[in-house]
C-alpha cells in the first residue's frame, strides 16, 4: 500500500515510507474522548518512585509474578515483570523486547542507532488485546522489532503524561487518535509517524504493521536527514498549547446559551450526542450540567436527559445481572456495549443518576444510582478500601460447566452475555422463560456467536407496571427481579472472568469519592455515607503523603501494596471535589483540610503563569518537553475545570481572596470557550455557573448526636443545590483548619461556635437570619438557587 506520511497536515518527503497514516482508524480501541475530535486525558508523572508498606493484594486474575527482571530464560518482555502496572505485566511474555518508558530505553536507542517504537494501551482495551495477539506475539515480526527498533510499551493509565504527549501527536498528524496507540520515534523521542491499530499484514483498508515497520527501517537508513528535517520543522507545532485567545464573558448568558445548545445537541428520541460515527458515550458532565441550571430555575426541557437516562438504563451498556454499565454503545440505540467496564464511566453515571433524582424526584433514577454503587462495592473495592481502575471487554469462551474452552483466546462479552438454554439451565423453566422474554435472550443471539446480552428495552419501571405472565407485578417485580439477579450472577461468577486491573488510581477514586458523597447526600443514605467515609480516609491514607515541609502530596496510584508516581492536576483536582464532597456528606474535618490543602498546592504546583490556567504535570520528566494541559472534557472531566471549581467553592473560607484571583484568571482566559463549545466544555460551564452564583454558603453549629441538630444537619445535607459550600459542623471545621496553619479563622466561621443546632446561608460571606430547625432552612433555599 503506498501513501504518503503527513505531519500537522505537511507533507514530508518521504516516498519509500508507504502508510496511510491519515486513517480516521476505526478499529481504535475507544476514541479519545466523548467530543468531536477527541480529547486524551493525561498529565505528567515524572519517575514513579514507590513506598512498600504491605505485601501483595488477592487478585481474582492471573498475572506474571513480581520478580526481579533477568535476561537469562526470560522472554523478550521480561522488563516488565517488575513494573507496577498489570497490563504491562500482561506483555512480559511476548517475544517481542519491551523496554519501560525512561531514559535508558532511548540511550540504547541512540547507542544502537535505531528509531523507537512506542506503544500505548490499557489492560481493558479490547484492540490493544487484538494488535498484541496479532502482532506482538508473531515470532517474525517480533525478530523484526528487535533487531530494527528499540521498542517500549506504556500503560496510559500508569503514564498518562507520555499517553498525552503522543496522543496530542498522533491527533495532529492524522485529525483522530484511539488505542493502542503506536508511534515511531527518533531516539530524542519526537515522532515522525503515528497511527493507532493496524493489522499485522496488509489488508484492503490498512497498512500492515510490518510493511511499516520496514518502510519505516528504509527510510531511517537511506533518506535520514531528510526525515530530521522535516521532524525538525514540525516539532515546535507539536509541541504547541495552540490556546485560544481570552475573550470577554457573561456568566448567566454564556449559561443560558451553552443549556440550549447541548439540549439541541441531545437526540431526543434515542438519547445521548448524536455525532457523526455510530457510537455513544454517556454524557455524563454534559447531563449534570443541565441538571443543574434546571435547578436554578432556568427554562431547561430535561426531556432530553431523561431520555438519555433511560436509555442507558434500559440498553445493552449497562449490566443487568451484575450492576454498573460498560465504557459505552457501539450503536445509536445503545443495544450492543463495548463490555470494559471503568470505574470513571460508573462513578459519574451514579452521581448523575443521584443527581436527576435530586433534582426531579424520578425514584427510577435513584435505583440505577443504587444498583451501580453496590456493583462497585462487590466487585471493585480493594481490601484497603481503594476501588480498582477496570473490567477488561473480554474473557476466555468457556463450555456447559463453565469450564474454559482449550486452545481459545478471550472473546469480547462472552461472560457477560447468555443463551437462552443457559439461563433455563440456571433460573429453571418458569423463571428462566421470563427472564429470556424479558430480557431480550433468543436462540439466534443479538450479539455474536449466537449469545444475547440482557437488554429489556424497558425501564425496570416499565417492567413492573406490565411484567407479563408468571412474573409479579408492582413492588414484589423488584424482589424477583433482585432474586433471578443474584441467581445468574452467581452462575456467572463460575465463568471465565474478564481480567481486572487492580491499580487502584487516585484521579478515579476521587471521582467515585465525589460520586458516593452526592449519592448518600440526594438518595439520604446512611450506608453510602459511611462508605464515603471509609474511602475518604483510605484516600488519604494510601493516596497522600507528607513532604520533608510538611506539604500535602498525592500519590498517582497504588498498586499491589504500593503507592507510586506523582500526582498530576487530575489527581490533585478530582481527589479535591471528592474530599469536598465528602466532608459535605459526612462532616468530617479531616476531609475539608485536606481539600484546603490540595487547592492551594494546585496554584503553586501547576499554574501557568504565563498562559494563564494549569499544566497538567510539574515537568519533572525530562524525556517529556512539555507539561500537558486539559481544557477539553473527555471521559473523565477535565481537570483544570474540576480545580476551578473547586478553588471557587472553598473561596468563601479564604480570607485572604487567592482561590477566588486564581479561579478568575482561569475563568478571564478560558469562559469563552464554552460559548465556542458546549458540548466540549460542559465541566468548565458547571465552574462558570458557580463563578455567576449564587454561591450558597451553608454553615451549621450544634452538638452532634441532639436530636435538633441532627435534623437540621440531615435536611441541609438532604438539599441539592446547584453550587455550594456545605460545613455542617463549623466548630470541627475551624480547628481543622486550624491544624494545618489557616490562622486567623475565617470570617464565615468566626463566631459559629455555640451549642443549640443553628444554620446561616450566606453569599460571598452576607448571610440571611440564621434558622434552628429543618422547616426554616428549606424555605431559604431558593435565596441561593435561583439567579
Amino acid at each position: 500500500m503506498k501513501a504518503r506520511i503527513q505531519v500537522c497536515n505537511r507533507e514530508l518527503a518521504c516516498s519509500r515510507i508507504a502508510a496511510a497514516v491519515t486513517l480516521t482508524l476505526l478499529c481504535a480501541c475507544a476514541p479519545a474522548a466523548n467530543s468531536n475530535p477527541p480529547v486524551p486525558q493525561g498529565s505528567e508523572l515524572g519517575a514513579t518512585s514507590a513506598v512498600g508498606d504491605d505485601a501483595g493484594q488477592a487478585s481474582d486474575t492471573s498475572l506474571p509474578s513480581l520478580s526481579p527482571p533477568s535476561p537469562e530464560g526470560g522472554t523478550g518482555g521480561w522488563r516488565l515483570l517488575a513494573e507496577d502496572s498489570p497490563y504491562l505485566r500482561q506483555h512480559a511474555d511476548n517475544p517481542v523486547a519491551w523496554h519501560p518508558w525512561g531514559e535508558a530505553a532511548f540511550a540504547l536507542a541512540a547507542a544502537r542507532d535505531v528509531p523507537v517504537f512506542l506503544s500505548i494501551g490499557y489492560s481493558s482495551c479490547h484492540w490493544c488485546h487484538v494488535m498484541e495477539h496479532e502482532s506482538f506475539e508473531d515470532e517474525e515480526i517480533a525478530a523484526y522489532l528487535n533487531a530494527h527498533f528499540v521498542c517500549i510499551k506504556v500503560d496510559r493509565e500508569q503514564r498518562p503524561d507520555v499517553d498525552d504527549r503522543y496522543m496530542a501527536a498522533v491527533q495532529a498528524m492524522t485529525g483522530s487518535g484511539g488505542w493502542p496507540l503506536s508511534a515511531w520515534l527518533t531516539t530524542e523521542g519526537e515522532p515522525f509517524l503515528t497511527g493507532t491499530y493496524f493489522p499485522p499484514r496488509a489488508t484492503r483498508r490498512m497498512p500492515g504493521f510490518i510493511d511499516l515497520c520496514q518502510q519505516v527501517v528504509d527510510t531511517w537508513d537511506n533518506e535520514r536527514d531528510q526525515l530530521m528535517e522535516s521532524v525538525a520543522h514540525n516539532a515546535p507545532m507539536l509541541r504547541s498549547d495552540n490556546l485560544p485567545p481570552a475573550a470577554p464573558w457573561a456568566g448567566p448568558e454564556l449559561l443560558d446559551a451553552a443549556a440550549s445548545a447541548l439540549v439541541s445537541q441531545l437526540d431526543p428520541v434515542l438519547g445521548g450526542m448524536a455525532g457523526k460515527r455510530p457510537q455513544r458515550f454517556p454524557p455524563s458532565s454534559a447531563l449534570s450540567f443541565l441538571l443543574r441550571q434546571s435547578a436554578r430555575g432556568a427554562a431547561v426541557d430535561l426531556e432530553p436527559v431523561h431520555v438519555t437516562l433511560d436509555a442507558m438504563a434500559k440498553g445493552g451498556m449497562r449490566d443487568h445481572v451484575a450492576g454498573g454499565f460498560h465504557r459505552y454503545s457501539t450503536d445509536p440505540q445503545w443495544h450492543v456495549p463495548h463490555f470494559e467496564k471503568m470505574l470513571y464511566d460508573n462513578a459519574q453515571l451514579a452521581e448523575v443518576y443521584a443527581m436527576a433524582y435530586a433534582v426531579t424526584g424520578e425514584a427510577r433514577h435513584a435505583r440505577v444510582a443504587r444498583d451501580t454503587l453496590a456493583w462497585l462495592a462487590a466487585d471493585m473495592r480493594s481490601p484497603e478500601g481503594l476501588y480498582y481502575s477496570a473490567r477488561d471487554a473480554d474473557s476466555l469462551p468457556f463450555d456447559a460447566e463453565s469450564r474454559p474452552l482449550p486452545d481459545t483466546h478471550p472473546e469480547e462479552g462472552d461472560v457477560n452475555t447468555w443463551t437462552p438454554a443457559e439461563v433455563l439451565a440456571v433460573l429453571g423453566d418458569d423463571d428462566g422463560a421470563a427472564f429470556n422474554r424479558l430480557y431480550g435472550i433468543t436462540a439466534a443471539g443479538n450479539f455474536e456467536r449466537g449469545r444475547s446480552i440482557p437488554r429489556p428495552g424497558r425501564t425496570d419501571e416499565q417492567l413492573a407496571a406490565d411484567p407479563g405472565e408468571g412474573v409479579p407485578a408492582g413492588e414484589a417485580f423488584y424482589a424477583w427481579q433482585r432474586r433471578v439477579f443474584d441467581t445468574l450472577a452467581s452462575a456467572r461468577a463460575k465463568r471465565p472472568q474478564a481480567f481486572r486491573d487492580e491499580k487502584c488510581l487516585t484521579a478515579w477514586n476521587g471521582l467515585l469519592l465525589s460520586g458516593l458523597a452526592a449519592s448518600a447526600r440526594s438518595l439520604d443514605d446512611e450506608q453510602l455515607a459511611a462508605e464515603t467515609a471509609r474511602l475518604g480516609h483510605a484516600v488519604l491514607e494510601r493516596l497522600t503523603w507528607r513532604d520533608d515541609d510538611s506539604a500535602l502530596r498525592v500519590w498517582h496510584q497504588r498498586f499491589e501494596g504500593r503507592s507510586s508516581g506523582h500526582g498530576d492536576l487530575a489527581d490533585h483536582s478530582h481527589l479535591a471535589r471528592g474530599l469536598l464532597e465528602a466532608h459535605g456528606a459526612t462532616g468530617e474535618p479531616a476531609f475539608l483540610a485536606a481539600a484546603w490543602e490540595l487547592a492551594f498546592a494546585m496554584i503553586a504546583r501547576f499554574e501557568d503563569t504565563t498562559n494563564g490556567g494549569f499544566h497538567l504535570s510539574e515537568g519533572s520528566d525530562p524525556l517529556l518537553p512539555t507539561r500537558g494541559r486539559e481544557l477539553q472534557d473527555g471521559a473523565i472531566p477535565s481537570s483544570q475545570s474540576v480545580a476551578t471549581g473547586v478553588m471557587l467553592r472553598l473561596a468563601p473560607l479564604d480570607d485572604s481572596g487567592a482561590l477566588t484571583a486564581a479561579a478568575e484568571r482561569v475563568l478571564e482566559r478560558f469562559a469563552s470557550l464554552v460559548g465556542r463549545s458546549p458540548r466540549g466544555f460542559p465541566s468548565l460551564a458547571i465552574a462558570v455557573d458557580a463563578a455567576a452564583g449564587p454561591l450558597a454558603e451553608v454553615v451549621l453549629t450544634g452538638t452532634p448526636g441532639d436530636p435538633d441538630y441532627d435534623e437540621l444537619r440531615a435536611a441541609a445535607q438532604r438539599a441539592f443545590l446547584p453550587a455550594e459550600l456545605l460545613l455542617p459542623h463549623a466548630p470541627s471545621a475551624a480547628a481543622a483548619l486550624a491544624a494545618v496553619g489557616v490562622e486567623p479563622t475565617p470570617a464565615l466561621l468566626q463566631g459559629r461556635t455555640g451549642d443549640e443546632a443553628s444554620a446561616w446561608i450566606c453569599v460571598h460571606g452576607a448571610c440571611l437570619l440564621p434558622v434552628t430547625n429543618a422547616t426554616q432552612l428549606m424555605a431559604q433555599w431558593s435565596s441561593v438557587t435561583t439567579r
